[in-house]
């Protein structure tokens, strides 16, 4: 068993609409992050990840993901797995929980237009 304390967690600013607080698990299987959105993320383009399996469960709040052109309404409650390779954002006001499998890392990330 693994438990890392809310006081663990670490903040990461990833632009004016997207705050991250990451939960250092240190597997390399699985981690998981709660994000809170206020607007689109990223602000311009699309964000892929070439490795992982990204759920986002929204915890509160309401707004768009768009995964390949795809425009997908999400509202608390929902759940959606972004597949390894899909380019996506959000135009969003909502806090959502981000396990990520394997565990997400800034290598396999990027932003496009």
């Amino acid at each position: 068993m693994k438990i890392v304390k809310k006081s663990e967690a670490r903040s990461v600013c990833n632009g004016k609409d997207c705050l991250v607080i990451e939960y250092p698990l240190g597997f390399n299987d699985i981690n998981g992050a709660v994000g809170i959105l206020s607007g689109r993320y990223p602000s311009k383009g699309y964000a892929t990840n070439s490795k992982c399996k990204e759920l986002v469960y929204v915890i509160a709040g309401s707004g768009i993901l768009v995964v390949n052109g795809e425009t997908l309404d999400l509202k608390e409650g929902d759940l959606v797995c972004v597949e390894p390779g899909e380019k996506y954002y959000f135009d969003a006001h909502m806090t959502i929980f981000m396990p990520c499998v394997p565990a997400w890392n800034e290598n396999q990330y990027k932003i496009s237009e």
